[in-house]
């Protein structure tokens, strides 16, 4: 696949430096980002969207297989369970229909 301006990717972020016991205060995980411009085949610039904030890199590196800190990679596909979320309502969408069908007909 190849990569163009405004599609979704992940970025890996590096994570913050060990500490003495090893430990790290912050670890390496997957952020979503946006492509924002295209460079070679590997390298792309991309808006990285933190849950605390955005950053902007303009030369980040592909890597498909490692997934190392400070490399994009495409989304995994996740396949997902079909839930009941209470906060969703299904709604019969045979009025709506009705209703966009009177309209076209200019019945309404």
């Amino acid at each position: 696949m190849t990569p163009s301006v405004g599609r979704i990717v992940h970025y890996v972020s590096h994570g913050t430096p060990p500490r003495e016991d090893g430990t790290q205060a912050y670890t390496s995980e997957c952020r979503a980002a946006i492509v924002t411009e295209t460079n070679t085949s590997d390298t792309v610039g991309l808006c990285v969207l933190n849950p605390t904030g955005q950053f902007f890199n303009r030369t980040v590196t592909h890597d498909e297989d490692e997934k190392r800190g400070g490399t994009w990679h495409w989304p995994e596909r996740v396949e997902q369970e079909p839930t009941t979320n209470p906060g969703v309502v299904d709604v019969d969408p045979a009025p709506l229909a009705a209703y966009n069908q009177a309209r076209r007909d200019g019945q309404s």
